[in-house]
């Protein structure tokens, strides 16, 4: 044979090579799982369950006070959300995850959330994660400033996921709008906490993220304000603290 042809085909060898082993890297990194995702999914079932159910507890109380005259608190702990999502969202509000999705999780630190989820359309099955700073921009509208997004651990372009954010904020009738912020895009979300039948207006003032929990604070006041705090005092949710 030919020194070149023998050259050519050592050579497409070679790049043939390179692109199989670039081709499994890139299959291989997008399997890899978050560790808090993979401690979160081998979580014990009973506890998952109870933690739903304290959530749910919790935001019943929230949701009085917040009908009520007054200064009102609470704080959803991490296992308290992952247990709701683990449980009562798949039994009674499945609805609300878009096609392919399952099993999402969060974890929280005062620096931010990470939201995790399994994705399976068919051809592409994988773990996708979302790194947010969250906060309150101004009562009543929620900032997510999207730090990155991955598959696996491939990161994803920027572009797709916010597409996504806008299209989960449509499904759930939620008001989004879109700024920027040192270079990341901040989705701008507005509650639907205005005046009701029994006309009362709920202003979120506080929303932090701590370690493994998020505490939300804020005031309700109605058109008989002045008439039903008289003798009376702020009604607050308990805090487990």
């Amino acid at each position: 044979m030919r020194r070149p042809v023998r050259i050519l085909l050592v050579a497409g060898s070679m790049i043939l090579l390179l692109g199989l082993v670039a081709l499994a890297w890139v299959w291989w990194a997008s399997q890899r799982v978050p560790e808090f995702y993979r401690a979160a999914l081998q979580a014990d079932v009973e506890q998952q369950a109870a933690e739903s159910d304290q959530l749910i507890h919790q935001a019943l109380e929230l949701s009085n006070d917040a009908r009520a005259q007054g200064q009102w608190e609470a704080l959803f702990t991490v296992g308290q959300i992952n247990g709701w999502l683990a449980v009562d969202l798949v039994q009674n509000h499945s609805h609300l995850l878009p096609d392919g999705v399952r099993d999402p999780r969060v974890a929280i630190s005062p620096s931010g959330a990470l939201l995790a989820f399994r994705y399976d359309n068919g051809s592409i099955t994988t773990v996708f994660s979302v790194d947010l700073d969250v906060c309150l921009a101004e009562p009543n509208v929620i900032a997510l400033r999207v730090r990155g997004a991955r598959a696996g651990e491939l990161p994803l372009p920027l572009a797709d996921v916010l597409d996504g954010i806008s299209q989960a904020a449509r499904h759930a009738d939620l008001r989004l709008r879109w700024a920027q912020d040192d270079d990341h895009p901040v989705a701008l979300v507005t509650l639907p906490l205005g005046g009701d039948e029994d006309d009362v207006q709920v202003t979120v003032q506080k929303l932090e993220l701590r370690e493994g929990a998020i505490y939300v604070a804020g005031r309700s006041t109605t058109t008989h304000a002045a008439d039903a705090s008289v003798g009376q005092s702020p009604s607050t949710s308990k805090v487990q603290r």
